[in-house]
């Protein structure tokens, strides 16, 4: 049976797309869509993010349809089983709305990224209820090997011992949804080949491939790096999630004051929560914040180093692209490097932990030829590797041809 008619669970109708995931579902449903696809979207809107407004692909390239009302509260989440993210979009007129469109005839259903595992049992009971024959194609569109994500961050999360105690049990919770999605699926995709491996350890069966990201942001291919370039680091991203926070946070504790002493500012562009910024202000010297900008350029255009401080969160990190083209050689953690391609991890300068990064930083910073050399090797290798329609190409041939090939096929990644 071909897939024509998909629909897309999701969390957001991104009108802004001022997060990596938000960047990544929009794209992909959209190439999804342009490579053939008839694409509805569910999810909440509109969107809440800060961002600039602009028309994202979805717009232009896919139905959607907004769930009404608000997401749950917080406190809420304590009575359900789901995790957190899948828990508060767990309302009673996402269920409805979502009920009503199972009404509908539908080739494939979408559930893409965990937190869309709120779904998972009305559309099983729509499978069950058609039979085989008229069953969809259930495909998850994973954006990390969550379970150590959050595993991690209940291991390693800074904060009092109330909210280490809320990151285990959201861990636990987080596990068992992400196990019952897995078993479910006919179809898996996974942004890395360390993911993809993680997430069908034990599961033969299940049909899995790879999609890197494609990339459709600010390119600076004549950009140049010399003396005159400020000694200056950016760090660029949204940073509303805990596990990218507890990253940020670790970084400027650890790089302020030695960054300072060498005379280098470090530029935090992005959405850091207003608690956060306060709690860092007070004794940082080398640290400015300076949320979400019209313009990247300047940025890209006004530092030596783009840094991605992770060491946890697994997964693709779409920063990287934001660098190599913007014409920014990177300095990281080897946690960090999980997707990139070899031809671009030869270009990063990857040290094994935060305090090495910060001792990296400083070393390169002064030699300008090396720098401008590793930013231009970086932005060649990564024009020809990431394509936004040979990811919804991929994805849709690949929905298509479930139920014709093998299962536990496992196809090359885009991107390698």
């Amino acid at each position: 049976m071909e897939a024509r008619r998909l629909l897309w669970i999701s969390r957001y109708l991104p009108c802004t797309l001022d997060t990596g995931g938000k960047v990544y579902s929009a794209r992909l449903s959209a190439a999804v869509a342009e490579a053939g696809a008839d694409v509805t979207l569910l999810g909440f809107g509109p969107d809440s993010g800060q961002g600039p407004a602009v028309e994202s692909p979805i717009e232009r390239a896919v139905e959607s349809v907004a769930i009404p009302g608000e997401r749950r509260s917080a406190a809420w989440t304590v009575l359900s089983r789901l995790p957190f993210g899948a828990a508060i979009d767990r309302t009673k007129a996402a269920r409805a709305t979502l009920k009503q469109l199972l009404r509908q005839p539908w080739d494939a259903v979408v559930f893409d990224g965990y937190a869309t595992g709120w779904a998972l049992d009305e559309v099983e009971a729509h499978a069950t209820s058609h039979g085989a024959s008229g069953r969809p194609t259930l495909v998850y569109v994973s954006h990390n090997h969550e379970a150590q994500v959050w595993r991690d961050m209940a291991r390693e999360g800074s904060g009092n011992a109330v909210r280490r105690a809320a990151l285990r049990v959201n861990a636990r919770r987080v596990t068992a949804l992400e196990g019952r999605l897995l078993s479910a699926m006919d179809l898996l995709t996974a942004i890395t080949d360390t993911d993809r491996a993680a997430l069908t350890a034990g599961r033969r069966d299940l049909r899995s491939i790879t999609l890197t990201p494609g990339f459709s942001g600010t390119r600076l291919p004549d950009r140049r790096i010399d003396a005159k370039t400020p000694r200056r680091v950016l760090v660029f991203g949204s940073f509303r999630w805990v596990v990218k926070q507890d990253n940020l946070r670790r970084f400027v504790k650890a790089a302020d004051e030695d960054f300072h002493r060498h005379g280098i500012g470090l530029d935090v562009v992005g959405d850091v929560p207003d608690q956060l910024k306060e709690e860092l202000r007070p004794w940082t010297r080398a640290t400015r914040f300076h949320g979400f900008v019209d313009a990247v350029e300047p940025f890209l255009e006004g530092a030596r180093i783009g840094v991605v401080p992770e060491e946890m969160g697994g997964g693709f990190k779409l920063k990287f692209l934001d660098y190599f083209f913007g014409g920014l050689p990177v300095v990281t953690i080897d946690e960090a490097t999980s997707g990139l391609p070899e031809a671009l991890r030869r270009e990063v300068i990857s040290t094994p932990n935060m305090s090495a990064l910060v001792d990296a930083v400083i070393e390169a910073m002064d030699d300008v030829s090396e720098l401008d050399a590793r930013q231009r090797r970086s932005y060649t290798a990564a024009r020809e590797l990431f394509s936004w329609p040979d990811r919804g190409s991929h994805l849709w041939q690949n929905l298509m041809s479930v139920g014709t090939q093998p299962s536990g096929l496992q196809d090359p990644a885009l991107g390698s």
